[in-house]
């Protein structure tokens, strides 16, 4: 089976679990000396690796964000859709909550009045970078802002080196381990908040704390560290991601298409240009077929593709990041939002044929 879906759906870190599982009760006890040295050792591994002082579990679900939004106040809030999944899904329960434009958010920033805002560095569905250097620079600019950086997506692919152009105390990360291969509503924030920045934008500690107090299972930190080391130490897949597969890999799906019938290849574009994503992902764009279709035909190929996260989770809808941008919804199922490793050149030309016949054949059908 080929896995075109990297980013979705991350391979599960067995010995991650395996951490969690040998833990005999879901709550360390608080007054054991053993296991909070233990926990304090991972934590201080986590908050040196990311160079910021504190590190909290937050568990990166939809009640999650609505928990902080809460907390933070939701007209102090602004939200970049395309974050995440859980956190949109927050966003459209929350009332007052402003939304960053993806397309032109450099331009929104310079004018916002909101102190807390959160983007992605790597869109979701669409996956194609934001300027980290520039957020680092209006952060910079605009003392009294903080942003929430969501880094899952650039560890998934161990670009650790990224985290320099946000390097500010007033610039903190959130990480889903989920797609670090844990489970589901597991994940953590590390942050260097303090009161003194609070204080001076009108807000307390304690609120931001309060947006923070989730009882964390016990041995998750142990695991956490699991999850990023695996990313970090893991040479071979920095390697990969290094370089430009997806290049290779649209050269090769046109190609194929027009040896099927020749202009065909006009008809497969891109929702982000290739130079604006990682090396191994791309937003492809078939014109005229449902992604619904297209992944079913193409999963008796072996092959697994998506439209976006919704997709992935089973709700059969066209990709929500696309639809806040403007598409409409034919427009949206066009999408299949590619990312992939350690397939090499036979393998992703293989790949590339197969989706090309199906890409034909739908056409062909009317479907």
């Amino acid at each position: 089976m080929y896995h075109l879906n990297y980013f979705a759906n991350f391979p599960q870190n067995a010995r991650a679990m395996e951490i969690l599982s040998a833990q005999r009760f879901p709550n360390a006890n608080p007054f054991n000396s053993e296991s909070s040295a233990q926990k304090s050792h991972f934590l201080k591994l986590l908050s040196t690796l990311f160079e910021k002082e504190n590190i909290a579990f937050f568990p990166c679900t939809q009640e999650a964000y609505f928990w902080l939004f809460t907390h933070l106040g939701f007209a102090n809030c602004a939200l970049m859709p395309s974050f995440s999944h859980s956190a949109f899904k927050a966003f459209q329960l929350a009332k007052n909550l402003s939304k960053i434009p993806i397309a032109h958010y450099e331009e929104f920033l310079q004018n916002t009045t909101q102190k807390f805002l959160f983007l992605p560095a790597i869109n979701e569905d669409l996956l194609s970078y934001n300027n980290l250097r520039a957020l680092r620079e209006f952060v910079d600019s605009k003392k009294e802002s903080f942003l929430f950086v969501e880094i899952s997506t650039l560890l998934q692919n161990g670009d650790f080196s990224a985290l320099k152009s946000l390097k500010n105390p007033r610039i903190a990360y959130i990480v889903d381990l989920q797609k670090l291969g844990f489970m589901r509503g597991c994940g953590f924030i590390a942050h260097s908040m303090d009161s003194n920045f609070l204080e001076s934008i009108g807000e307390s500690l304690e609120s931001f704390s309060a947006g923070l107090n989730f009882i964390a299972p016990n041995g998750i930190f142990a695991c956490a560290w699991e999850c990023v080391r695996a990313v970090k130490e893991n040479e071979a897949l920095q390697n990969y991601c290094a370089q430009k597969h997806n290049a290779f890999f649209f050269e090769r799906l046109k190609t194929h298409a027009d040896s099927l019938e020749q202009g065909l290849s006009s008809q497969i574009e891109l929702f982000a240009p290739l130079e604006s994503t990682p090396p191994n992902a791309l937003a492809l764009r078939l014109r005229g077929i449902k992604a619904r279709a297209l992944a079913q035909s193409l999963l008796i190929q072996k092959v697994e593709v998506i439209n976006g996260q919704d997709c992935m989770l089973g709700n059969f809808s066209p990709s929500f990041v696309l639809k806040e941008m403007g598409y409409k919804d034919e427009e949206c199922r066009e999408l299949l939002s590619i990312s992939f490793v350690f397939l090499d050149s036979a393998s992703l030309d293989e790949v590339a044929k197969r989706i090309a016949q199906a890409f034909f054949t739908l056409k062909k059908l009317r479907i």
